[in-house]
């Protein structure tokens, strides 16, 4: 049976729902990352526990970010599966309590509640609905797919319900759109021009292409073979590293000169795969991981570690993280880095980036998704202290926690710190991230150093002016935006820091 087949079982009352919702967080998350089929099998307990479940649900304490993505979660699902009377009435609950939604979801929302009133209304929410789902792929989502499939969800929405006229105005509208490069996503839709909207299959067309998108096997490319050891050797860039002493803010130089200005990976969660993206993912993101990773290394977390210590970078990319870590405590003591990616580009990089600086260092690489990695892939452990670095990591959609949760028992020592680093993208992804932080809080050897939240709505802590210069000086210097308000300037970053250790 399904989580909601058997939350709607087991919600007799708020209390029941919200322990429930508690003991089966990860179920949750489960059916949240499955494929379309599985989804659909789903869709009638779902849109049953929305409509005649609320009077439980919309009592819960909506200040718990777990509750809140609850709601999200539920959301998110009937978007995807165009159960419109759900989406109403999640919709005003959502606007009552004052959640704040991805771009995606509002656009989901926009053209549902409140339904437009005339179809001229319907068509002008184009650009709107474009330039939301434009930013959702960029800076929210982990998969461009998504937001395919509520623009087509949209699309579909103004040639199934209104005169074939006013559908060839908003297919006119969409094939310039696609012309003059408007909102790059569109490339991937742009099949759809060639359905006649004045044809009565064109709805059933439509949904047929909804399908096929929502039914695509989304796993990543497999990379490389189980090799103990990657590195980059014989290019370019490997001759530039080895030319003379590195660190990360020459090296995020580097890149910088290197970069194009077409950066397509959206916020950097797809495996890399062509060497461009390395230099433009460093170039983006570089400084950002560098602010978060150094805020997250701050006291109270210890400032020196006098024994011999393993890092293991899961998710590493190009191994910044690591890179961070051991510039700040001086490469002393570190005698080994297990690093862990599904990208071999990224992966052998990074063990490049780890050698120029601390030569003397043991690396591993482990070139697998999170999902697919076991224990015997870390292979032995040297050392009595372990920090595990979650950089930009667990808040994406692509593992299941409780495989990791398995990892960590499997590899625990005597002394275990978690570093976890992500921007707030929504409370979706930071109750994931939360949901792993749980598992460890109620054992006996758990400290806490850092939980910190920053938020687009919240108090101000960093942007690309104040990092570079160390003053806020608003849209004098470039990175800024020319305006700020109580909260700071609107081009502020964010961050998600859960950072503790578990001593056994």
């Amino acid at each position: 049976m399904n989580f909601f087949y058997n939350v709607y079982t087991e919600a007799s009352s708020v209390e029941t729902l919200e322990v429930y919702l508690q003991e089966h967080s990860d179920d949750l998350y489960d059916i949240y990352s499955s494929r379309y089929e599985v989804l659909s099998e789903a869709s009638d307990d779902i849109d049953r526990f929305v409509q005649l479940k609320f009077k439980y649900y919309s009592q819960l304490d909506f200040s718990s970010t777990q509750n809140r993505s609850f709601l999200l979660i539920m959301l998110d699902l009937v978007e995807r599966l165009n159960l419109q009377g759900a989406m109403v009435r999640l919709a005003r609950l959502v606007s009552d309590e004052g959640i704040k939604v991805t771009s995606r979801m509002q656009v989901g929302l926009s053209f549902v509640y409140p339904k437009p009133s005339t179809a001229d209304d319907l068509i002008e929410k184009f650009d709107d609905i474009c330039r939301l789902l434009q930013i959702a792929i960029e800076e929210e989502e982990d998969s461009n797919l998504p937001s395919l499939i509520t623009f087509l969800n949209y699309y579909s929405a103004v040639v199934g319900s209104l005169h074939p006229t006013k559908a060839q105005i908003l297919k006119e509208r969409l094939i310039e759109a696609i012309e003059q490069n408007e909102y790059p996503f569109l490339h991937n839709v742009k099949d759809v021009c060639k359905i006649n909207v004045n044809n009565e299959q064109a709805y059933e067309q439509l949904q047929k292409t909804i399908d096929y998108l929502n039914c695509q096997n989304l796993s990543v490319l497999s990379f490389a073979p189980n090799e103990p050891y990657l590195i980059e050797e014989g290019t370019e860039y490997t001759n530039w590293i080895n030319s003379g002493n590195k660190c990360f803010n020459t090296i995020r130089q580097y890149a910088a000169a290197h970069a194009s200005n077409n950066f397509g990976n959206g916020r950097g969660v797809n495996p890399i795969i062509e060497e461009q993206g390395l230099y433009n993912y460093l170039k983006s993101y570089g400084n950002m991981h560098k602010a978060k990773m150094q805020s997250a290394l701050e006291d109270p977390f210890p400032q020196q570690f006098n024994q011999p210590l393993t890092i293991i970078d899961w998710g590493c990319g190009q191994g910044l993280a690591s890179m961070l870590f051991c510039e700040k405590y001086y490469q002393e003591n570190i005698n080994q880095i297990i690093l862990i990616d599904p990208s071999e580009l990224a992966i052998k990089r990074a063990s490049l980036h780890c050698k120029a600086i601390n030569s003397e260092c043991s690396v591993r690489t482990v070139c697998k998704k999170l999902d697919d990695v076991e224990l015997n892939d870390i292979g032995i452990i040297r050392n009595n202290v372990v920090v595990n670095l979650f950089s930009n990591i667990l808040d994406i959609d692509d593992y299941s926690t409780p495989h990791i949760l398995s990892l960590m028992e499997g590899i625990k020592k005597a002394e275990n710190y978690y570093v976890c680093v992500s921007p707030h993208i929504n409370d979706i992804k930071t109750n994931k991230i939360d949901n792993f932080r749980r598992y460890f809080q109620t054992m006996s050897g758990y400290v806490e150093f850092h939980n910190i939240d920053n938020t687009k709505l919240g108090e101000f802590w960093m942007c690309n002016n104040v990092f570079k210069s160390g003053s806020i000086n608003h849209g004098l210097q470039y990175g800024c935006s020319p305006y700020h308000d109580e909260t700071g300037c609107a081009k502020k970053w964010t961050r998600v820091l859960r950072v503790f250790k578990v001593t056994l």
